[in-house]
């Protein structure tokens, strides 16, 4: 499963409505800033609802670019749960949470049988305005021995990518502001982190800007934001 294998693979890659989330006719008074759309087809479209929330690039500048963060929510089975939401977060930084989306329509439902679990990508990773350069990836799957970052490709990547994102705001502080404004879009509270690798290190973040929104914190295979790899 791609989440039990994001810990050793980390290196490769530089993440109201509680009660009423089980019925879509509500979802959209609920949570007016969450903007759904068709969920892919190897979901069940009966219980589980995909979207996306837009957030500023730069929270600094909120009348430039935006984000459409990539949302996938799975109401709680039991109707009514009183529980606070678990959001996953990755690790990498540079896997997208929505991958594990399949695994909590099948074998992971017990997982939500009195809890929603809300899944969103980390903004510059899998439908968050991605930040991929094919030819780093194709080194690295060639040469998975080779140093990961040749300095002649990352400045090829930076300038790729600065043509449609401003690099700097990709940042554990910025996407600490992502998971609040997604729980402020869906309606909860307070949540529940479940939080893996650099998830641990986005969760902490999020933990020390918002103690009054959480509830509850699962961080495995912790990583200190003093303790990251080197740039």
């Amino acid at each position: 499963m791609r989440r039990s294998q994001s810990l050793c693979l980390a290196l490769l890659f530089a993440t109201v409505l509680t009660a009423c989330a089980s019925d879509p006719r509500r979802l959209a008074s609920a949570a007016s800033a969450f903007s759904q759309r068709p969920c892919a087809a190897e979901l069940p479209a009966k219980d589980v609802f995909c979207g996306t929330v837009s957030v500023p690039e730069n929270y600094a500048d909120a009348g430039g670019r935006k984000i459409a963060l990539n949302v996938v929510v799975f109401p709680a089975l039991v109707p009514g749960s009183e529980k606070a939401a678990q959001f996953d977060l990755e690790g990498g930084p540079g896997f997208a949470v929505t991958d594990s989306a399949s695994f909590y329509a099948s074998d992971g439902a017990a997982y939500r049988q009195s809890r929603d679990v809300v899944l969103f990508d980390m903004r510059g990773t899998g439908g968050s305005n991605p930040l991929r350069c094919s030819a780093l990836e194709a080194h690295a799957k060639a040469q998975p021995s080779a140093p990961l970052y040749p300095p002649d490709l990352v400045a090829e990547c930076a300038r790729q990518l600065s043509a449609v994102a401003d690099l700097r705001q990709y940042t554990t502080a910025a996407a600490a502001r992502d998971v609040d404004a997604v729980r402020q879009a869906l309606g909860y509270r307070r949540i529940d982190l479940n939080a893996l690798s650099y998830g641990t290190t986005l969760a902490l973040r999020y933990i020390a800007d918002y103690p009054q929104r959480v509830r509850s914190a699962v961080l495995t295979g912790t990583a200190p934001a003093d303790k990251t790899p080197p740039a």
